[in-house]
């Protein structure tokens, strides 16, 4: 088996999105938005706080003090404490603070609402799909009566990114001409199996932020995604889809709360060419009819049928497929090799070794 990693070569995954959302504050149903930034690094914008420093002459007492309560800030921000960050702060943000202190300590409020922010979508986000895909665990939904279904190689896969609002609201998530849009970035990972048992790896990555500031108070963000990942010969695709906030601000009332990197979702879309649904229905007898014909126009559907096979069916598959490898041409020995390998990940036999799956045969008898 052959594998390649080939960043920015096709499939390349052009990234579509839209923003279906309703707010008190500004209705931005139907706003398009599109991927703002091939890189996504070099829109990361980094998270400045301001530390004011106590003035010549304050007394060292009160500065170790605060000093050891700024520490103590720090450290519940990087352990990602919220409640003790929160808690922390309102103890001692109160009348009487010196305003050196007060500033820095309104800095870590700000990191709390920020890191509240994160917690929440970090937790609650999700990636839905109305299509027969299988997305975050979801059960798979790919028979369908359509040729162009979205599981089919060459559609397009259409996701929704789901964020509930987060309490304390409302956020305000800035659009792209803003000062602090809001940025989620699109990683995929794509996976692309062949008939001769070969195998394409891609890595793919994207930008995507609103057209439109947005107040996120009791309906939740939901922005559709379109991947168009084009045509293949595959003969099975797996897309992995990892979506992260990328650092920035948000606006809580007058508060602007910085956001650290975080990721939100995952999920996994699974496609196959074009008519797999009927193969779906009778994997066995597909295949059975397809070795018959034993022509080139039927290797997909030998391969397919074996994939879609239920387990009770594996026996009569296997020992299908172990006849082509036996005595079969080398084109038909090849797409059966690489079959028992998809169906079979723990044996041990190399695609193309016509004596190891022999050995491997003779050895499960």
């Amino acid at each position: 088996m052959t594998a390649c990693t080939e960043p920015g070569r096709r499939p390349h995954a052009r990234i579509v999105a839209g923003l279906c959302a309703f707010s008190v504050a500004v209705a931005v149903s139907g706003c398009v938005t599109t991927a703002v930034e091939d890189d996504p690094v070099a829109t990361a914008v980094p998270v400045v706080i301001d530390v004011p420093v106590a003035p010549t002459g304050t007394d060292r007492t009160l500065v170790e003090f605060y000093d050891s309560v700024l520490a103590q800030l720090h450290e519940a921000h990087q352990d990602r404490d919220q409640a003790r960050l929160r808690s922390l702060v309102e103890s001692y943000l109160r009348a009487g603070v010196p305003e050196w202190a007060r500033q820095r300590l309104e800095g870590f409020r700000a990191l709390a609402f920020g890191l509240q922010f994160e917690l929440h979508a970090a937790q609650h986000t999700r990636l839905e799909t109305a299509s027969a895909v299988l997305i975050d665990g979801a059960s798979d939904r790919s028979t369908t009566a359509s040729a162009s279904a979205p599981d089919s190689i060459g559609e397009a896969v259409d996701c929704l990114l789901v964020l509930p609002a987060p309490p304390d609201g409302p956020w305000y998530l800035g659009g792209r001409g803003d000062r602090d849009p809001v940025s989620f970035r699109f990683a995929l990972v794509i996976r692309e199996h062949f008939l001769d048992g070969s195998e394409k790896r891609i890595e793919d990555a994207e930008v995507v932020q609103l057209d439109v500031a947005l107040e996120l108070a009791t309906e939740s963000l939901r922005l559709p995604v379109r991947l168009d990942l084009g045509a293949s010969e595959a003969v099975h695709r797996e897309v992995q889809i990892t979506v992260e906030l990328l650092p920035g601000y948000l606006q809580v009332g007058e508060m602007r709360a910085p956001v650290r990197r975080t990721q939100l979702a995952t999920g996994l879309a699974r496609q196959w060419p074009k008519g797999h649904e009927a193969i779906r229905k009778a994997p066995l007898l597909t295949l059975q009819n397809a070795m018959k014909l034993g022509d080139r126009a039927h290797f997909k559907h030998v391969r397919l049928a074996a994939e879609f096979a239920p387990r009770e069916q594996r026996t009569e598959v296997e020992n299908a497929l172990m006849e082509w490898v036996r005595i079969g041409r080398a084109d038909q020995a090849l797409v059966a090799m690489a079959a028992l390998h998809a169906i079979e990940p723990q044996a041990t036999a190399s695609v193309g070794d016509r004596d190891a799956w022999l050995l491997w045969w003779e050895s499960r008898r």
